[in-house]
């Protein structure tokens, strides 16, 4: 699931190493100095509930999947199939 859609963000360079070298809970924290800034990315980039733990990741990873799915086929315009 690593290189799957629900789990990339384009980030430029300086910021895709620093993101790559801490949990994700943990940049998010790091990368805005506001509660508001990050409700703000997380609300922009359908992220959810970001876990803490990679123990959690499946759960992120499907429920992204399936935020991306919704913004997608509204897009489009388009009738979602199974």
């Amino acid at each position: 699931m690593v290189n799957g859609l629900p789990n990339l963000q384009l980030l430029e360079g300086h910021k895709n190493i620093k993101k790559l070298d801490s949990m994700p809970a943990e940049w998010i924290a790091s990368a805005f100095d506001t509660d508001a800034g990050r409700t703000n990315y997380c609300e922009n980039h359908l992220l959810g509930n970001i876990p803490d733990s990679i123990a959690d990741f499946k759960g992120f990873y499907e429920g992204r999947l399936e935020s991306l799915r919704h913004r997608i086929v509204d897009l489009l315009a388009v009738q979602a199939t199974e």
